[in-house]
């Protein structure tokens, strides 16, 4: 299944790497690109990727609802057969939510996922 590598004109990067695929936000996430990143990953699902992972290492703030968007997208990967993970990052607004408890029943990937070659676009 071929995706090509695309950067963010939607507010995050969509980085295909065999059977799985990475979306990789941006800075902020905010309501546009939390609707935007939800309806990519139910595309992706429905292209068949099995595994789907959404790595927030470079979100430094975060709307109020991107908690309740990540917890749509995994119970429709789940529905889907499909899995969702989430590699949280490490800024002050992502680790509040992980604080707050708002990520627990999302997997998230506490080690770094092998790099992906850039490719260009």
């Amino acid at each position: 299944m071929a995706i090509a590598h695309s950067q963010a004109q939607d507010g995050f990067t969509v980085v295909p790497d065999r059977d799985r695929v990475c979306l990789r936000p941006g800075v902020s996430l905010d309501a546009r690109v939390l609707g935007r990143l939800e309806d990519e990953a139910r595309a992706l699902i429905g292209r068949g990727y099995e595994r789907l992972t959404i790595d927030l290492r470079g979100v430094e703030t975060v709307d109020w609802t991107t908690a309740a968007t990540l917890a749509a997208i995994s119970r429709f990967a789940q529905r889907n057969d499909a899995r969702l993970s989430v590699i949280p990052g490490h800024s002050p607004a992502v680790q509040e939510l992980l604080r707050a408890g708002l990520m627990k029943d999302l997997t998230t990937e506490t080690a770094p996922v092998r790099p992906v070659e850039e490719r260009p676009h």
